[in-house]
């Protein structure tokens, strides 16, 4: 008589048959894009970053910020930043300090002389690394010098546990800001926000040398990200996002997606365009069209192809979150150029 598992392991190949199949039905990739501005502000606008108001204890962490600000905006193209040596020749004539500039009627004004549509002016709230040091105990096994055997006979080394007390360093550090955007002409606020970054790292004394970062690269990383998380708001900004391709079963739709996958597109669109002619109703294909719109920023070509998949299979939910995802992307664009006409 067979036992359970004889039985069962005729069924094995088939089993990892649909494994197989179920797991090569669709493949994600990565797509990049632009994102636009999370505020509403027209692009080629004149801009005048002023240097933030320091953190007490770093005099030159406004200084910091707002060079780095000015250096994650300029490769976007979106403003033309003016010279911060023709903002500090205005400064220097109105003996402003730092801090007075934060008001936005002082921010107008220093805008109005160099010629700015926007100022950005802000304050550095944090700025600090710190270490602390604290003690654990750890358990060591120590051999005690003897040995034991064992019921065969065997020799080994015989241990004991050991409490130790260890020192633990803890290096703490916090980059944090206020960023406001003034429209020169109004003396409007028309952007606010507040940014911090934390770091947090241990590590236990007499151990290689190294294991803790330097506090200049801590508050340099932190400063950047703080500023990136607003220079995505007021400025275009590339984002990297997965996205979804089906395998299909004609395997035409299969090349398309190896050709997607290196790069190839363009070519990869072809391909799944003839496979059109020999497996019209295959969702894959309108799927995998829309990806490549979409990565185009075609977004109406890009809904036109989601929307049939979805026809072609209505139950799968991800082509519904695809024409979702398009709608949004093009209301955000269609926004922007209506703005843009109408300056």
């Amino acid at each position: 008589m067979k036992t359970y598992a004889q039985k069962m392991i005729k069924y094995i190949p088939l089993t990892l048959l649909v494994v197989y199949l179920c797991g090569c039905t669709a493949t994600m990739v990565t797509i990049s894009r632009i994102e636009p501005p999370v505020y509403d502000i027209p692009p080629g606008k004149k801009l005048a970053v002023l240097d933030f108001v320091s953190y007490s204890d770093y005099p030159e962490s406004g200084r910091a910020l707002a060079s780095t600000l000015i250096a994650k905006l300029m490769p976007t193209g979106y403003y033309d930043i003016i010279e911060r040596t023709q903002i500090q020749n205005v400064i220097r004539e109105l003996k402003f300090a730092t801090t007075d500039y934060v008001d936005p009627n002082n921010a107008k004004r220093i805008g109005r002389l160099v010629g700015a549509d926007y100022v950005i002016v802000g304050e550095v709230t944090a700025y600090d690394v710190e270490d602390d040091v604290q003690h654990k105990q750890v358990t060591d096994r120590v051999w005690t010098g003897g040995y034991y055997y064992d019921r065969r006979g065997r020799r080994h080394r015989e241990y004991r546990s050991v409490l130790r007390t260890v020192e633990v360093r803890i290096r703490r550090g916090t980059v944090s800001a206020t960023f406001r955007l003034v429209d020169v002409e109004t003396g409007k606020i028309i952007a606010s926000d507040q940014q911090s970054r934390t770091f947090r790292k241990s590590t236990e004394a007499f151990l290689t040398s190294g294991e803790l970062p330097a506090k200049d690269y801590i508050l340099t990383k932190l400063t950047e990200e703080v500023v990136d998380a607003f220079a995505r708001k007021i400025a275009p900004h590339r984002v990297f996002e997965r996205r979804r391709l089906e395998y299909g079963k004609h395997p035409l739709i299969r090349r398309g997606v190896a050709q997607a996958k290196n790069g190839l597109w363009r070519e990869a669109f072809e391909t799944w365009n003839t496979a059109r002619q020999y497996a019209p109703d295959d969702p894959a294909i309108y799927n995998n069209m829309g990806v490549a719109a979409e990565l185009k920023g075609d977004y109406d070509a890009a809904e036109k192809f989601y929307k049939k998949a979805l026809e072609l299979r209505p139950e799968k939910s991800q082509y519904m979150q695809n024409i979702n995802r398009v709608r949004r992307l093009k209301k955000i664009y269609e926004k922007r150029i209506g703005s843009d006409v109408n300056e």
